[in-house]
């Protein structure tokens, strides 16, 4: 949270409070995912800061800010993603996207991936992160200056060292 904090942000863009039970339950009635323990625990913290380069996304509930950072706007946008088990978790600003992978397991939870827009094939470009606290530590980081993720190799293996084991798409440094 500290980290989430020192990020740079519009003024009037508050760091949202957490996604209640209620919440998580209308999501999974809604799109039909298990929504992963680590992922839940994040919604629980903070339900969709507008911060990073494109917003982490949260989930819809009464009184939300901006619907267009959800991970259901998301989801109608790039409606693909949920046949593949994927769940938007945040923008690049670009319109391409970061998804967790419901259906791969790390030791840290379920590896994010960076997903191009335009990419026809639709598939995932490489992995980020071996799960959702890793990820977001490192998009937190690099938007307050650590620029070294997710092409340098040696040093995102240090800090997450379960990332290797992800092969279900290549790595950052290996496109």
């Amino acid at each position: 949270m500290d980290l989430l904090h020192r990020v740079p942000r519009a003024p009037e863009a508050d760091i949202p409070g957490p996604a209640d039970a209620a919440d998580i339950d209308r999501f999974i009635l809604k799109t039909g995912f298990v929504v992963p323990n680590d992922l839940h625990e994040w919604l629980m913290t903070s339900n969709g800061p507008v911060v990073g380069p494109g917003g982490l996304f949260g989930i819809e509930r009464a009184g939300a800010a901006d619907p267009d950072y959800t991970i259901e706007s998301a989801l109608e946008r790039r409606p693909h993603y949920a046949a593949k088990g994927w769940i938007p978790v945040a923008g690049d600003g670009c319109g391409n996207f970061y998804v967790v992978d419901t259906t791969a397991v790390t030791p840290s939870g379920n590896p994010v991936y960076f997903v191009e827009a335009a990419e026809p094939l639709r598939e995932a470009a490489y992995s980020v992160a071996s799960g959702i606290w890793q990820f977001l530590r490192f998009l937190l980081r690099k938007e307050v200056g650590h620029s070294y993720w997710p092409f340098d190799r040696e040093r995102v293996l240090k800090d997450d060292p379960d990332l290797a084991a992800v092969a279900t798409v290549p790595h950052a440094w290996e496109i």
